[in-house]
């Protein structure tokens, strides 16, 4: 374990609304509603790749005080113990304590927003273990507290792809059941080909700042290029691509020539130097 993972994620590594599609500001706009009732935790299903985290991101500091945290557990081979670790520091953090020391008040509600990724890769055990540990920690602070909303957002991403559509059913009314939560749903990159530009502008100007480099847009060609892809890893992939093109980028705009698929990092980082 990294220690940067025992922290709040500091980073506002989301989609500002000035770069969203019509198709992503409808879906934020349905997140927003969600968010701001505050009764029940979200579920975010997709593709892998779809931009789960950055609409959860996206969610939590669009709608929140950046004084309030965002902590992410990453669920892939994680087991109950590390879990129940995680959520009960994390917890310490969103909620102040209560005057006094009975179990019954022990959180007062702060703010924040804890996001568990990759929820339906925990073991059927663990995963189970896990949806307890939840719904006792956040509905039993949230009832001691005399508040209706939980202590602190709970949102959930989990990937489709591979599993079958009765394992996904069964998932999530096995969810649905126990907390009641709102589902938003993504749809691959390649259905929402009006998506591909304003992304791929918002990562040009990410990674120009943070390489360095002066670069203001993408050639009109490459545009074409990027628009013509299939996108098998979605946004995840985009992003990918985008970043290598900024680190071989030579003028003030991405060219056809800086498009790259399916190359490592390491391969663009010698030829960019």
């Amino acid at each position: 374990m990294h220690a940067a993972q025992e922290h709040p994620i500091e980073t506002l590594d989301y989609f500002p609304t000035l770069c969203l599609s019509q198709y992503l500001k409808r879906v934020y706009q349905q997140a927003k509603k969600i968010y701001t009732k505050g009764t029940s935790p979200v579920l975010i299903t997709g593709e892998h790749g779809t931009g789960k985290e950055f609409l959860a991101k996206s969610i939590h500091y669009l709608n929140s005080s950046l004084q309030h945290p965002f902590f992410l557990i990453n669920c892939i081979n994680l087991p109950f113990e590390h879990f129940e670790k995680k959520l009960e520091q994390y917890l310490s953090v969103v909620s102040t304590p209560a005057d006094g020391t009975s179990p019954e008040a022990k959180y007062q509600k702060k703010g924040g927003t804890i996001f568990i990724r990759d929820v339906g890769k925990l073991e059927t055990q663990t995963q189970s273990k896990v949806f307890n540990l939840l719904k006792e920690t956040c509905f039993k602070s949230a009832r001691s507290s005399g508040s209706a909303t939980f202590p602190t957002h709970l949102v959930f991403s989990y990937s489709q792809n591979g599993e079958k559509a009765d394992e996904s059913m069964a998932f999530k009314e096995s969810l649905h059941r126990i907390f009641h939560q709102d589902t938003l749903s993504l749809i691959p990159l390649r259905e929402r080909p009006e998506d591909i530009q304003p992304l791929a502008s918002f990562f040009v100007d990410r990674y120009s700042k943070e390489y360095g480099k002066e670069i203001g847009g993408i050639h009109s060609e490459a545009i074409g290029i990027l628009k013509s892809y299939s996108w098998p890893f979605n946004v995840s992939e985009l992003k990918n691509v985008i970043e290598n093109a900024v680190l071989l980028a030579q003028g003030p705009l991405i060219t056809r020539d800086d498009i790259r698929f399916n190359i490592s990092k390491k391969s663009i980082t010698l030829e960019s130097f």
